[in-house]
């Protein structure tokens, strides 16, 4: 019996001596997928956060550029405004000038 026990002890030890070699095995087999995972993952993550930014960049520019032409565009306006408010001064200031002499 002595034997028997003996033998019995040491299948269970090579047992879980083995079954703890392939727990270990998994587990880093497992740390190097997920590493891979989170390297793609990570890599992804890093072109798609660039094309946002790139796109930001457009968008900001775009706005600027709309911006100065709003900008421009209004400057133009007023000077019109400006230039026919000038005209119609100096149509006023002449027809008060002949009313003027008139009298």
């Amino acid at each position: 019996e002595d034997e028997l026990e003996k033998a019995s002890k040491d299948a269970r030890l090579a047992s879980a001596r083995k079954l703890d070699t392939l727990r270990r095995d998994l587990e880093v087999g497992l740390q190097e997928e997920l590493g891979k995972h989170r390297s793609g993952w990570t890599d992804d993550m890093k072109t798609t956060m660039a094309a946002h930014e790139q796109d930001l960049r457009a968008l900001r520019n775009e706005a600027h550029a709309q911006t100065k032409h709003d900008r421009d565009a209004h400057d133009a306006e007023r000077r019109e405004i400006r230039h026919q408010q000038a005209a119609e001064l100096e149509r006023l200031r002449e027809l008060s000038k002949e009313r003027h002499d008139e009298a």
